[in-house]
């Protein structure tokens, strides 16, 4: 990339961005939260199924409101964040925490089998955070990049997104089912 580059042609991913630290940080970031958040729903859905004996129909009735939560949130974040700034990222971080902290203390009083409707209040809490950390994340990273490379910062963070997702549900996965493939 840098030799094509050196010779007038656009790279994929410019060396000169790679060398700022803050996409190498943010890109960084970017991945780790995806790697976080999204083996959240394929692990709740294989409990739901496998741990509490929910019917897939059923896991995904549980599953279904956190996207219209986190739509609305993640419509608001934005303007939340230009206002507030990134107290807008900690707080929902940390809304999203203690979301999932309840929705586990939920399970164990329940002795794993919690109503539906008891659960609803922490998953709508769990989407609404959701929206409040990853559309304000996103725009942070880029707006803290050159305006040059935008279009190449925004494939990178993009990029790093996707493979924060395929590895943290890799991981997952392979926690969750490889004591049963032996």
């Amino acid at each position: 990339e840098a030799r094509f580059e050196q010779t007038g042609h656009a790279p994929l991913l410019s060396i000169r961005l790679v060398r700022v630290p803050f996409f190498v940080t943010g890109a960084l970031l970017a991945f780790l939260v995806y790697a976080g958040m999204a083996p959240y729903y394929f692990s709740f859905a294989v409990f739901l199924q496998f741990g509490t004996g929910r019917t897939p129909l059923e896991a995904a009735t549980v599953l279904t409101p956190i996207s219209p939560a986190f739509a609305v949130v993640s419509l608001l974040a934005p303007r939340l964040a230009h206002q507030h700034g990134r107290q807008v990222l900690q707080w929902g971080g940390v809304v999203y925490l203690a979301a999932c902290i309840v929705l586990a203390v939920q399970f164990f009083a329940a002795a794993g089998r919690p109503s539906i409707a008891a659960l609803m209040p922490a998953l709508l809490t769990i989407g609404a955070a959701q929206g409040f950390i990853l559309t304000p994340l996103v725009n942070a990273i880029l707006g803290m990049l050159p305006e040059t490379h935008a279009g190449m910062s925004a494939g990178g963070i993009a990029t790093m997104q996707q493979l924060g997702v395929a590895f943290g549900v890799a991981i997952v996965g392979r926690i969750l089912f490889g004591f049963h493939a032996a």
